[in-house]
């Protein structure tokens, strides 16, 4: 989970992860030089679940690098055999991540699986649309379907972290959150090694309000541990 001061969105987030139906994995943390009260709201969060605390480690960035910057220092971190990411201002529905990791498990070609998401406008009384992602068994056809607009959310994505590796942290070249991911997907689809799946479900939910997308900043070196007490 990167997080860029999010204090108001970051516990519906973790919630989301804390009732999931599949339990078996750790939660990182990356905390991309926040100045609000994250990680007070955090502490306050695992003095409450100290069980679940046990499953996340923190990692604080001194000063705010970016959402690329974030999102490698977490797959970096990270130690198990699936990965996936989840901005801390969405949240995902509860099976999002049982239903992902039984696939992967059944398909063994497969290195990535996505699925539909809903978009939430917060600032539009929580007014919700479906958005079905295009897929398609023909790799050109994603590819040119890319050109249209970024059909892939990453907060959607299951993959195996040698998928991640073959395909290449994101670059710190784009600094916005849609140009990152725009060249992480395009990665992801030209890569000929592993196939793409979908399931045909929104498992994932993508809010929409004022102030989004960490901004690119001077990068400072920052403290792996674990929550603090």
């Amino acid at each position: 989970i990167p997080t860029h001061n999010r204090s108001d969105f970051i516990l519906k987030a973790m919630k989301s992860i804390q009732v999931q139906t599949f339990q078996d994995f750790e939660i990182i943390i990356i905390d991309d030089g926040s100045t609000d009260n994250t990680q007070l709201v955090l502490k306050e969060y695992f003095k409450k679940f100290p069980n679940f605390k046990d499953k996340c480690k923190y990692w604080k960035f001194k000063n705010n690098c970016g959402i690329p910057t974030a999102l490698n220092k977490g797959y970096e971190l990270a130690s198990g055999k699936y990965v996936c990411q989840l901005s801390s201002d969405d949240w995902w529905k509860e099976d999002k991540l049982e239903l992902q990791v039984n696939y992967l498990d059944s398909n063994p070609e497969s290195g990535l699986v996505y699925s539909n998401y809903k978009f939430v406008d917060l600032d539009d009384h929580n007014k919700t649309w479906d958005v079905n992602c295009f897929h398609s068994e023909d790799r050109s056809e994603m590819y040119k379907k890319m050109f249209e607009g970024c059909y892939l959310n990453a907060c959607t994505f299951l993959m195996r972290i040698e998928f991640f590796r073959e395909v290449g942290e994101y670059s710190l070249f784009y600094h916005h959150e849609w140009n990152q991911d725009y060249h992480f997907n395009f990665r992801a689809i030209a890569q000929d090694k592993w196939r793409l799946a979908k399931i045909d479900e929104s498992l994932a939910f993508i809010t929409i309000h004022g102030g989004q997308a960490s901004k690119q900043g001077k990068c400072g070196l920052g403290n792996d541990k674990l929550i603090p007490e």
